[in-house]
């Protein structure tokens, strides 16, 4: 219901279901990620390796195919056009669209369609909602309107496609700070030896 109640809000184009999960691919825990169909951004280009991103996007919009990071295809020695087995709750096998980077995530990521995911998790529940606003509404403007529909009653945190790109960005930038102040301790520990 909460979609509902968010689509009948003032400057919002649609409301579509975002799904995504963790899941052990050999080894590595990738990171799924499973926007709609009709997410504007379905596929970053900046993180494509091999293939074209423009046909990745296309191919993961109708289905049946996926963009798997380097890590993810190589460990499942898979490239573009190759058909591979998503090892999901309900095993899928899916074409490989496109390589891409492992988006941040250095296990390796899955980038697939929503409804493709649905049925291989053999579920419908959404991880996130994916709210599109009207041509030249901003999104920072519909916000105060979502976070007002949902109420306080609900375990949802409202942010615009901005802010979760900052956050994502902080959270590496961190990461890569830890590495460095290990680094440093390690060679100081060294010179001490």
């Amino acid at each position: 219901d909460a979609a509902s109640q968010i689509e009948d809000l003032p400057g919002v184009r649609g409301v579509r279901l975002y799904r995504g999960s963790l899941l052990d691919v050999g080894d590595k825990r990738a990171w799924v990620v499973a926007p709609p169909r009709e997410a504007r951004h379905l596929v970053p280009p900046t993180q494509i390796r091999e293939g074209d991103a423009d046909e990745a996007a296309r191919r993961v919009r109708a289905g049946g195919w996926a963009v798997l990071s380097e890590t993810i295809a190589d460990s499942l020695d898979a490239s573009v056009g190759d058909l591979v087995t998503i090892p999901s709750p309900r095993p899928t096998r899916m074409r490989v669209a496109a390589v891409s980077t492992n988006l941040g995530w250095s296990p390796g990521s899955i980038l697939l369609n929503a409804d493709d995911y649905a049925s291989a998790w053999n579920t419908d529940a959404a991880s996130a909602l994916h709210i599109e606003t009207d041509p030249g509404t901003a999104p920072d403007a519909v916000k105060p309107q979502i976070q007002e529909a949902l109420g306080t009653r609900r375990a949802f945190q409202v942010e615009t496609r901005d802010e979760r790109q900052a956050v994502h960005y902080a959270a590496s930038r961190d990461g890569l700070t830890r590495l460095t102040q290990i680094a440093i301790l390690v060679l100081v520990a060294a010179v001490l030896a």
